[in-house]
């Protein structure tokens, strides 16, 4: 298997130009960027992990979050509108959220496809609001007591500069977000910043998260970002004063049985129990020099002694090959498991959908798996030619919530066009799967 340096390729080079044309649109044009600017002549044939933003050199990815039980909002690549699902018994609601383009400084500013996507309490009622970036600026949308959102422009996050990714930590109270290099946090509920510059290199890759929020046994805020040299741990204070505290530059220790340490990881996801090792699961990846390289799931322990050491394990997670998604939830009550763990994989071209739980820091166990219909569209854009179409990727958003009846746990996806709903008994572990069409058709015409 071939390996390479990550500062060296043409890979490394695009994410290079995109943040340069990230911060040259946020210096020039105070967060404007137009569409006019040209899409990469050697664009993505469909199948690799490589997606831009409409008529940029941005790489970035389609989000959903999840907002609450049965409700989860999308930001799908290639359509500029951010969209609020609600899944019931037998029928979903789609609603599109758009702000006023007045509304926006500069007002010349015509690329609206969102960027990052967030959903926390801003204003102290009526639950989860929505905080998206796109190359216009930030903008949120507040939810109504009726369930309907508003949008308005906001200036919260434009002062901590080019924002990529957003995750929420300490129950909705902290936005962490995050470029190549620096970390920053903000408190809606009184505006205070905190920045925080990563140690080590970027990682070149494009991933589905750069970082994640993990669960802390001592009771502190943690996160694990990636970077081309390793993983950081960080930790954040929020005694008042938001503090980040310098991170811990970790290096891997074990890759068998492959040739060489993954380069990133997708999926990246916190499995982390009270009392146990931090764990985090993710889908090792290597630039595309490597050649075709199996979607294994990998296990990134950090345990004490490994964190003292400034290191982490790395060793595959089972036996699930080709993982195109993964979510984690917590597990009903009645149920003798602690979390329960979604994967949507490949077996023999065929998609399935399979169910793990582990009930302490031992072993996940295999409940379920069924097969599945996953033929995911994605939305066409004149933008990339021939194509005709934004290429699939391996970075599909699986969204995982325990039902409010306690009864199961459900998977969401949701990918323009129509929503997938999977149902996991907690009883029986059965899987079933609901498929709901919302559009047969659609076009964007930000990308004409």
């Amino acid at each position: 298997m071939k390996h390479r340096n990550l500062a060296e390729g043409a890979h490394g080079t695009l994410l290079v130009l995109a943040r340069l044309l990230i911060l040259a649109c946020a210096l020039l044009l105070d967060w404007g960027c137009s569409a006019a600017a040209s899409t990469p002549a050697d664009a993505p044939e469909a199948g690799t992990d490589l997606v831009y933003g409409g008529g940029t050199f941005i790489p970035w990815n389609s989000q959903s979050v999840l907002i609450g039980p049965g409700v989860f909002a999308s930001a799908i690549v290639g359509l500029s509108t951010v969209e609020v699902v609600t899944v019931s018994q037998s029928s979903v609601e789609v609603r599109g959220i758009s702000p006023d383009r007045a509304d926006l400084m500069p007002p010349a500013c015509i690329a609206r496809e969102p960027m990052a996507l967030a959903a926390l309490d801003m204003d102290g009622a009526n639950g989860n609001d929505l905080v998206v970036q796109d190359p216009c600026g930030s903008w949120i949308a507040l939810r109504g007591s009726d369930g309907g959102y508003t949008a308005q422009r906001s200036t919260l996050i434009d002062n901590v500069g080019p924002v990529l990714y957003m995750e929420v930590l300490h129950e909705g109270a902290l936005l962490a977000m995050g470029n190549y290099d620096v970390l920053s946090f903000l408190k809606p509920s009184n505006g205070q910043t905190a920045l925080l510059q990563l140690p080590g290199v970027p990682l070149n890759l494009q991933v589905t998260r750069l970082f994640v929020p993990l669960r802390a046994s001592n009771g502190g805020l943690t996160l694990l970002a990636q970077r081309g040299n390793g993983l950081v741990l960080v930790t954040v204070s929020d005694t008042g004063t938001i503090r980040a505290e310098s991170g811990i530059l970790m290096r891997q220790l074990y890759a068998s049985p492959y040739l060489a340490p993954f380069e990133g990881y997708n999926q990246l996801t916190d499995v982390s129990l009270e009392n146990c090792p931090v764990v985090a699961v993710g889908v090792g990846i290597f630039s595309a020099t490597a050649g075709r390289v199996p979607r294994r799931l990998q296990a990134l322990v950090l345990d004490d002694g490994a964190i003292s050491d400034g290191a982490y394990t790395a060793s595959d997670f089972g036996e699930v090959n080709d993982v195109l998604a993964v979510a984690v939830t917590e597990a009903p009550e009645t149920s003798e498991f602690l979390q329960l763990l979604g994967i949507i994989h490949d077996v023999d071209g065929e998609h399935r959908f399979s169910i793990l739980g582990r009930s302490g820091c031992d072993d996940w166990i295999h409940l379920d798996s069924q097969s599945i219909e996953f033929e995911y569209r994605t939305p066409p854009s004149p933008a990339w030619g021939e194509v005709k179409n934004v290429p699939p990727t391996g970075h599909v958003i699986l969204v995982g919530t325990l039902r409010q009846d306690e009864g199961g746990v459900d998977f969401y996806h949701y990918d323009g066009y129509d929503v997938r709903v999977v149902e996991v008994d907690a009883l029986s572990w059965q899987i079933v799967q609901r498929f709901h069409r919302v559009h047969d058709d659609r076009s964007d015409l930000s990308y004409q």
